[in-house]
């Protein structure tokens, strides 16, 4: 395991084991103290997903699958696609708060990211606008 993924172990309140696109993912819901700079962080390492014990348990999955076939599938190319491909998943009741949700994760990373950009950034930027106008729309 990596340091980041060591440093996480005191913050687990939660964890299983998930298969997403056919593959077994181990996976820790982490307490939002483990980053508080980054509301509603969300990541995969190392073939274990995390993500903050604030984002909505009914939400998980879905972002999940998108940590899955944007970080492991597509090597982080074409996040707005898996952004689109994720919203067709989750289910019209929830749609609206879910976006909006998702809207304000992306411009965490933005934030987070604005000084010293990852090599991802555009496809951060493209996923918060392409979310942006699904509320518009």
């Amino acid at each position: 395991m990596s340091e980041f993924l060591d440093g996480m172990i005191p913050f687990i309140v939660e964890k299983g084991t998930t298969e997403i696109l056919g593959d077994t993912y181990e996976w820790r819901i982490v307490r939002q103290e483990f980053e508080p700079r980054l509301p509603g962080f969300v990541g995969l390492l190392d073939g274990v997903l995390f993500i903050t014990d604030t984002s909505p348990p009914e939400y998980r999955e879905y972002i999940f699958w998108h940590e899955v076939m944007c970080v492991a599938k597509r090597g982080r190319k074409g996040c707005a696609g898996t952004i689109r491909e994720e919203l067709v998943r989750v289910p019209k009741h929830m749609l609206r708060s879910y976006t909006e949700y998702r809207l304000t994760c992306f411009k965490s990373l933005l934030e987070f990211y604005r000084k010293n950009p990852p090599p991802f950034y555009g496809e951060i930027t493209k996923s918060y606008d392409y979310l942006g106008l699904q509320l518009h729309d």
